[in-house]
């Protein structure tokens, strides 16, 4: 059975990228203007968008990543 790690980024002017795994979260925050590069890092890194969620005003998103563990 496949085990996987978490990725979820919260986009609202910042944006915040957290990194569930079994080794422990991480949390890091950005500037708007990095998320090209946030992405194109996402998927060199081998993660892969599962979902994507936005407020009804449009203002805040939630984008949800996984990857399997090695």
């Amino acid at each position: 059975m496949s085990k996987w790690e978490y990725a979820e980024i919260w986009y609202q002017q910042k944006i915040t990228v957290k990194v569930f795994s079994s080794k422990g979260h991480t949390h890091q925050e950005y500037e708007e203007v990095q998320w090209p590069d946030i992405l194109s890092r996402m998927g060199e890194e081998g993660w892969e968008m599962v979902s994507v969620i936005g407020s009804p005003n449009g203002m805040q998103y939630w984008y949800y990543f996984k990857r399997p563990v090695v």
